[in-house]
């Protein structure tokens, strides 16, 4: 009756049983498999547990007991179980994949990746598997192996819309935005009314500037979608039509009225009031609905926080900040991997490897062009309004933020350890970029805040190119960070000691930049001095640049670059210092970045 799906009549079936046979190990085993299904784990943990205490090796009891354990986020002790089975089983496929998902859950990718390789070995035909195995290589930024497996996964299980949906990812994670296209309109050939890949198909058109046919699809997808509703939302405040936004966010929570996303959007878009009455009391009322999922509850609590913040309320707005980073923290595999320590060490090992000496040495001749125009600094700095000053000029374009030096320099350190690069390799690497960001004619910048992590790559392969780099006053910084939503986002970002320990590293690497590049391609300018008096800050960037002087570059809110990052509001708007000097408002109500207040 298990079997069949018959769940009531097995359940009274078995628990009769067991009244009298109580040491049933079998029958406890089942009636545990029985509440499991019917999504009851406290009644299924009690008895699995007890058939385990009667036949401790049993397999099936310990993987269903795992199951329990992970739909109760008790993902530690799911994997501790299945590592039981594992020993007692080594070929069981269910068991090596639920190990698998699990290790992923809990940042431990390379573990995920040696399980999911042993399941491909015994059932290669797997496409779950690949699936999988290119999740716990995405985590480890392993991008081109990554986009292997997915492709994989596509070609052996078409049928599933999900499998081009990742591969779709991976794409846009390595900013391979036409390949994304090809591969949405590839699965929607065969799932034409998937609203998954219609919904990423118009973002992929965004991103590639075929602005008229995204909207045509996310006017279509959000008349009953809400995550297509709120996609849609987006899209448009990336556009810096953030009125446009406005209804159809209304639209969203006339579809699903319990959700934060729409909430959260709304507040990005300055707008705090809903049906002309105050949002924050509707948002309260929605927080406490019971129903509320994590994620809702998440993304709610940022708004809050924000509309908290408006109102000078700042005790409640950090309680809100808390309340939503610690669930994205939970939620985010990637934050697992956060590792502290490998953190602190990175700008000894860039220091080692990219010596003034070596820089010179390496420095290509062939290569004269004054290349792109590299903005960096933290994340939260200014890096965006930077980007959209300079951009501004009419001598200039942005390519946004692109993703090609994380993934290409990993990469290369890895084999660097074994030779060295070759002049030819770093003119071939210097191709492989152009090509990346679609050959943009003339000066353009490159505007991906932690590439100041590979200047020391980025510097041998274009010695030419500019840098700018934007500071902003360290505990406004990493406040900023904490009060913002980055969907899975950098693996620091959900937890103020490591922002903290991010933000030194960073310090670091900055330190041993300033020393190593010249004062011609590395110039250094502070987001207060910035918003203060833009005009002459902004016109040193400008000579730093070797541009002549454009007014263009004092009317960035003109700028008609889509921006799509969490600073879409902020980039569109006159200059303004209201974002400065939060250490006095906030500080007291801090864990870790209170820190940052005093001793930075």
């Amino acid at each position: 009756m298990v079997a069949s799906g018959q769940l009531v009549q097995a359940e009274a079936g078995l628990a009769k049983f067991l009244v009298a046979s109580p040491e049933n190990a079998e029958a406890a085993t089942l009636l545990g498999i029985v509440y499991a299904q019917s999504n009851r784990p406290v009644e299924a943990s009690e008895r699995l547990e007890r058939a385990l205490r009667h036949d401790p090796r049993n397999a099936e009891t310990l993987l269903w007991l795992a199951v329990v354990r992970k739909s109760q986020r008790r993902t530690d002790e799911a994997v501790q179980l299945l590592g039981e089975v594992k020993a007692l089983q080594p070929e069981n496929l269910e068991a090596l994949n639920l190990l698998g998902i699990c290790l992923i859950e809990l940042g431990r990718a390379e573990e995920a990746e040696t399980t999911f390789r042993s399941l491909i070995k015994l059932q290669p035909r797997t496409a779950a598997a690949y699936a999988n195995l290119g999740m716990s290589l995405r985590l480890q930024n392993r991008g081109s192996d990554a986009l292997e497996a997915f492709r994989s996964a596509v070609q052996m299980s078409p049928e599933h819309a999900g499998n081009f949906f990742q591969l779709f990812k991976q794409y846009q994670q390595l900013s391979r935005w036409e390949d994304a296209v090809s591969t949405l309109r590839s699965g929607l050939a065969t799932h034409p009314g998937s609203g998954l890949l219609l919904e990423a198909l118009a973002v992929a058109l965004g991103r590639l500037g075929q602005s008229e046919e995204a909207e045509k699809i996310f006017q279509r997808i959000a008349q009953s979608s809400v995550t297509g509703a709120n996609s849609y939302a987006i899209w448009l405040q990336e556009q810096g039509r953030f009125e446009d936004s406005v209804p159809v966010l209304h639209h969203s929570l006339k579809l699903q009225p319990l959700q934060g996303e729409a909430y959260r959007n709304l507040v990005e878009a300055k707008q705090f009031e809903l049906n002309g009455k105050p949002i924050l009391a509707k948002a309260l009322r929605v927080l406490g609905d019971a129903r509320l999922e994590d994620t809702a509850r998440m993304q709610l609590s940022y708004a809050l926080g924000k509309l908290h913040d408006r109102d000078g309320n700042y005790e409640q707005a950090m309680k809100a900040f808390d309340v939503a980073n610690e669930i994205a923290y939970r939620t985010y595999p990637a934050c697992k991997t956060f590792d502290p320590g490998h953190v602190a060490q990175e700008p000894d090992h860039a220091a080692n490897a990219y010596t003034k000496r070596l820089l010179e040495e390496f420095r290509s001749p062939s290569i004269v062009e004054p290349g792109p125009i590299f903005i960096i600094g933290m994340i939260r700095s200014g890096t965006t309004l930077l980007d959209q000053i300079v951009s501004s000029h009419p001598n200039v374009t942005s390519v946004g933020e692109g993703t090609f030096w994380n993934v290409e320099a990993d990469a290369i350190h890895a084999r660097w350890r074994h030779s060295p690069l070759s002049q030819r390799e770093i003119e071939d690497l210097a191709d492989k970029y152009r090509a990346s960001v679609g050959q943009p004619k003339g000066l353009f910048t490159d505007k991906m805040p932690l590439n100041y992590r590979h200047l020391g790559l980025i510097h041998l392969v274009f010695p030419g190119a500019r840098i700018l780099h934007i500071r902003r006053i360290p505990f406004d910084t990493c406040l900023s960070i904490y009060m913002t939503f980055f969907a899975g986002g950098p693996n620091f970002a959900y937890n103020q000691e490591n922002i903290v320990t991010f933000y030194h590293s960073y310090l670091g690497y900055m330190e041993h930049w300033r020393q190593t590049l010249g004062q011609e391609v590395f110039y250094e300018l502070d987001y207060e001095e910035l918003v203060t008096n833009p005009e002459s800050s902004t016109r040193s960037a400008i000579e730093f640049l070797g541009l002549p002087w454009d007014d263009a570059c004092l009317h960035h809110d003109k700028n008609s670059e889509q921006v799509s990052t969490p600073s879409r509001w902020q980039a569109r708007q006159q200059v303004y210092t209201t974002s400065t000097g939060k250490a006095v408002k906030y500080a007291k109500y801090c864990g870790a970045l209170s820190q940052l207040a005093i001793s930075l």
